[in-house]
């Protein structure tokens, strides 16, 4: 159902599930149509039902479990939000900028580079569920604001294809097997 946040990443406490549930039900109230759906599985998922029980939006929450190809509900997403607390390099997020969200993430590990220092989704601290709410009230009262940063986002995504990747690395290790052979 639309319109919806999307988050695709393990549910344990480093991911920061609970704060961009904080943050969800600090945006939208309990009178909104918008909806949270929570992609992947890990060892907090009960807890983090219970919390959306508790915060009185669980009838606005979907947890879908694992998916092995996220790409079809990325597309069908309107934002994308990582709540991370540590994530050296998060593949949902090239994902998400691939199928066109607009992407709101914690600032931390490389994740100011996935989003190119904040030019293709908006950063915010780590652990800090009001800075998510802000960024998701701006997106979702304000359509033009949504279409910039869906339209930024999928500025550049190409560079997260893995025929980009693999070609690179088949570079670096041509280059290695060129210089042995000197």
């Amino acid at each position: 159902e639309k319109p919806c946040v999307i988050t695709v990443c393990g549910l344990h406490k480093r991911k920061g599930v609970d704060d961009l549930m904080a943050g969800f039900a600090e945006a939208t109230g309990s009178s909104s149509m918008w909806r949270l759906y929570i992609v992947g599985d890990g060892p907090d998922r009960q807890k983090l039902i219970d919390l959306a029980t508790r915060l009185g939006m669980a009838d606005r929450v979907s947890f879908l479990g694992s998916i092995d190809n996220p790409a079809q509900i990325l597309r069908q997403s309107d934002i994308f939000v990582l709540a991370s607390y540590a994530d050296p390099c998060c593949l949902a997020i090239g994902e998400a900028r691939e199928a066109g969200c607009a992407v709101i993430a914690t600032a931390v590990g490389g994740t100011p580079e996935l989003l190119e220092g904040g030019n293709a989704g908006r950063l915010v601290r780590a652990g800090a569920p009001d800075e998510i709410s802000s960024e998701l009230r701006t997106l979702m009262t304000d359509p033009a604001a949504l279409a910039e940063w869906r339209q930024r986002s999928c500025r550049g995504a190409e560079y997260f294809r893995v025929a980009r990747v693999t070609s690179d690395y088949l570079k670096i290790y041509e280059d290695a097997i060129a210089d042995t052979r000197g």
